[in-house]
């Protein structure tokens, strides 16, 4: 997850013990929305074509239905496909943004409303200026990300690997 989402698992570390958990997510969601600013990034995708280029608020990317406290980014993962799902939150009012919120923690997010659907077993992300970004509650900040799904072993695990390109 880039951006926003980076920003609201940071502040949900901060938060105390004792806040339920649906909350430790929810809330630093909802005083993200209000301080972040869209950003301008170009997407590749596995299999060649134009790259994706824009301004988002964020930009998901899911092997797994739920992350963060039960919010579902992805609608139609699913594990062993060989592919990621991403999510793209388009550039658009606060508001909208915000209105976004409640299907999160319902269907999931899916295409339409401000919200572009992606599939693809490789991913790389270069923005035109540092960005900060989440995997797995681990944060970083980067120029660049790459991910690329695994293939299954016999057993059908899959592994989910990352790289940033640091500044």
């Amino acid at each position: 997850m880039v951006h926003s989402s980076a920003k609201v698992a940071a502040a949900k570390e901060r938060l105390p013990a004792w806040m339920p958990r649906a909350l430790c997510y929810a809330l630093p969601t909802v005083t993200e929305i209000w301080g972040a600013r869209p950003f301008r990034l170009e997407m590749r995708l596995a299999g060649g074509g134009e790259p994706v280029g824009g301004r988002a608020w964020a930009v998901f990317f899911s092997k797994g239905r739920y992350a963060g406290g039960g919010m579902r980014f992805a609608s139609e993962v699913c594990l062993n496909d060989g592919e990621l799902e991403i999510s793209w939150i388009e550039d658009r009012s606060a508001f909208s943004v915000f209105g976004q919120i409640p299907r999160l923690y319902g269907e999931g997010l899916r295409a339409g409303g401000g919200v572009r659907k992606f599939r693809a077993a490789e991913l790389e992300l270069a923005f035109a200026e540092p960005q900060p970004f989440e995997c797995d509650g681990e944060t970083g900040t980067a120029r660049r990300l790459a991910f690329r799904v695994i293939p299954a072993a016999s057993s059908g695990l899959r592994v989910g690997r990352f790289s940033p390109d640091q500044p």
